[in-house]
């Protein structure tokens, strides 16, 4: 079992370094994946809300969901 816990914790630190989240004055762009690499493109005219949700071990530890 710890293996199996210590390998969902690395895979969870390589998907949170792997993303990337820019905002501009004019658009958001996210970059997620490792391999493949996959671009979200929005203008910042057509963005309305932005939410982020949280759990209790991700405040704790530092990471988005």
């Amino acid at each position: 079992m710890l293996v199996f816990a210590l390998v969902c914790i690395a895979l969870g630190i390589l998907s949170r370094n792997a993303t990337e989240m820019t905002v501009t004055n004019k658009r958001v762009v996210a970059k997620v994946g490792v391999f493949a690499r996959r671009t979200i493109e929005m203008l910042l005219s057509r963005v309305e809300s932005i939410g982020v949700e949280e759990t209790l071990m991700g405040r704790l530890l530092g990471y988005v969901r």
